[in-house]
């Protein structure tokens, strides 16, 4: 526990050894106040849910203090040796990356995190959900992905909860399959806005009945929520239909704990 924000700085400012650089952190509390607290704001501050956070501490207290007041939060307790913390980041699953390949979405997740807080900001500046659009200038690109987005789109897959309406998972090569068949139907859609890119962030996984065209799955990462995306996505999946000689669009939904939002 530190109270002194200049002593925490000067960590990354005065110590070339470490590793973790300065320009990396998004958000962070630093004063002597409860952890819990800390963890509840920077979920505000950061628009991502409690059960998106692991929290590691070497103090045993603490980190009952947390699981206690933050059930959601992933508990990670820092033993003494460092030989034994070095065991405990290899061994740990929640750390370990994704798929096989880092996609442009990765690369740019800190600077995807600062654009939000701008985001947010701005959402505070127009109460009306119109206006805000607006501001933002939103543009929405949907395609039907390559074989280069295989990766982002397993991805999305795998970590969206909230807005997947069944709870669809697919592996690179599921996608892969999915992409390339001519039985079935894949529509991504990429968000950018005045203050960057939020990279592909949408897919519809879908097939086809003799008077029909099934959405399988929608996928959608709550970045982009209530920024027309899901209205853009089900517009040209219709316009899809159409074109087909389909005489309707079916969604299948499965609820979930977590899919509410969907």
């Amino acid at each position: 526990r530190n109270s002194s924000a200049e002593d925490v700085l000067s960590v990354f400012r005065d110590r070339p050894e470490c590793v973790l650089q300065l320009q990396q952190l998004v958000a962070w509390e630093v004063h002597s106040g409860a952890k819990p607290e800390s963890l509840q704001r920077l979920s505000t501050k950061l628009g991502l849910s409690l059960d998106s956070f692991v929290f590691l501490d070497d103090n045993f207290f603490e980190v009952e203090d947390v699981s206690r007041r933050c059930p959601e939060v992933l508990l990670l307790h820092v033993p003494q040796k460092e030989e034994d913390f070095k065991a405990l980041l290899q061994h740990s699953w929640v750390l370990d990356a994704h798929g096989t390949q880092v996609t442009r979405e990765d690369e740019q997740r800190t600077e995807l995190y600062r654009q939000n807080a701008l985001r947010r900001a701005e959402r505070d500046r127009h109460p009306q959900l119109a206006e805000f659009l607006e501001a933002l200038k939103v543009e929405i690109d949907l395609r039907q992905p390559t074989l280069g987005d295989q990766s982002r789109l397993s991805q999305l897959c795998g970590r969206t909860n909230q807005f997947n309406t069944t709870q669809l998972r697919l592996s690179e090569s599921e996608v892969n399959s999915w992409v390339q068949s001519e039985t079935r139907y894949v529509l991504a859609a990429e968000v950018k806005d005045k203050f960057g890119d939020y990279g592909l962030v949408a897919s519809a996984f879908c097939s086809f009945t003799t008077s029909s065209l099934v959405v399988d799955g929608l996928v959608m990462s709550c970045r982009v929520l209530h920024r027309g995306v899901e209205q853009r996505l089900l517009q040209q999946l219709a316009e899809t239909a159409l074109a087909r000689g389909k005489a309707q669009v079916l969604v299948r939904f499965r609820p979930s704990s977590k899919n509410d939002l969907a």
